[in-house]
């Protein structure tokens, strides 16, 4: 008799501490999911500012320095955002790889833009293995 009360005690008190620590996992996965999504979103952002022939036209200059890459406001903003989210959910080799992309040259007077393009594939693959997400024809990396 008292190990059946004991057992309806303890026994709602287990299944909501493993329900608990489930849940936080599967929200940690949701969170860094959405850093890697922002993550790419801004990357491409930044990508197709740099090939925008209008907006590489319009460049302007503050105080006789121009920007090597012309980037729209939101662009900016996204950028900032996905370097934090990246720095925040993945590792810091994970986000070295992210940094460097970002930072790799790319301009619409070398196209191709090899080295950004390597740079990025780099960087995306790297935050999709530590998801373990396996990238379509790539399940041996």
């Amino acid at each position: 008799m008292a190990s059946a009360v004991l057992t309806a005690i303890l026994s709602p008190l287990i299944v909501s501490g493993l329900q608990q620590k489930s849940w936080r996992k599967q929200k940690l996965t949701e969170m860094r999911f959405q850093a890697f999504q922002a993550a790419i979103s801004a990357i491409n952002a930044y990508a197709a500012d740099a090939m925008d022939t209008d907006l590489q036209c319009a460049k302007k200059s503050y105080q006789g320095r121009e920007m090597a890459v012309a980037i729209r406001p939101e662009t900016t903003a996204a950028m900032d955002s996905a370097r934090y989210l990246v720095r925040s959910f993945f590792s810091d080799a994970v986000y070295a790889l992210y940094d460097r992309a970002m930072r790799t040259e790319i301009s619409i007077m070398s196209t191709p833009n090899a080295s950004f393009e390597g740079a990025r594939e780099q960087a995306v693959l790297a935050m999709a293995e530590e998801l373990r997400i396996r990238p379509k024809g790539r399940s041996g990396r």
